[in-house]
């Protein structure tokens, strides 16, 4: 573990077991929030699978926990250059499936919008089964249990928080996390995607608004007969 962002990335780009793609300075950023109790305790395959998956589609990946439940202070010290006050990642995946501030006790939303608005990057909320087993889950004609819907999927996206992908089980006999591996990959292919998103330009979004706003106004007036000028 390091305490020094810096030095971790230094660590990082040194890193003997590298692909080549996390060796490319353009490759993309995942910052990724952990709960400190799966790490102590090694009830952490979850959290190592989607860390593994990412960095074998070339994306780097910043992990960070905190001591308590307040995730606010460690987004700005370990995601944000204290220098350029720039984020240091180009999206943030929360693997706790719970509020940024708080957890599931109280939460405090306008302390994690404050702090997301300053990292002003993608802010995805994925959840670990917590009120069920995995066989439990799926086997639920509602899906995932009520209080979970609520704590994993309403109070996050007061947050801000989005993409709300079941990515890890539970074992109903050692009550250890376990990895849903199609749902890990689901959920890796969408972080990239955003973090890939969030790093272009503004121009060329808009160019491809209005392509294919033109495109689709030429077909629909083609079909019609009629002749309209659609970028006037």
């Amino acid at each position: 573990m390091y305490d020094d962002v810096k030095e971790y990335l230094n660590w990082y780009d040194t890193r003997r077991d590298a692909n080549d793609r996390l060796k490319d300075p353009n490759a993309p950023v995942i910052g990724l929030v952990l709960q400190r109790s799966h790490i102590v305790t090694g009830d952490d395959g979850h959290y190592v699978a989607v860390i593994m998956e990412l960095e074998a589609r070339g994306a780097k990946v910043i992990p960070i926990f905190a001591g308590g439940l307040d995730f606010s202070g460690p987004t700005q010290r370990y995601l944000v250059d204290p220098v350029t006050g720039k984020p240091m990642v180009n999206a943030v995946v929360s693997l706790t499936g719970f509020a940024l501030v708080g957890g599931p006790a109280r939460q405090d939303h306008p302390r994690a919008i404050a702090a997301l608005q300053k990292l002003d990057v993608p802010y995805i909320v994925a959840l670990p089964l917590v009120f069920q087993t995995t066989e439990e889950w799926l086997n639920s004609t509602l899906g995932l249990h009520p209080i979970q819907v609520a704590l994993q999927v309403a109070l996050p996206e007061l947050d801000g928080g989005m993409e709300p992908i079941v990515f890890a089980g539970r074992d109903p006999r050692t009550g250890k996390s376990h990895a849903l591996h199609k749902r890990v990959e689901q959920l890796c292919t969408r972080a990239i995607r955003w973090a890939q998103l969030k790093r272009k330009t503004k121009v060329p979004l808009l160019q491809i608004i209005s392509i294919t706003v033109t495109t689709a106004a030429q077909i629909t007036n083609s079909r019609s007969g009629a002749t309209v000028n659609a970028t006037s």
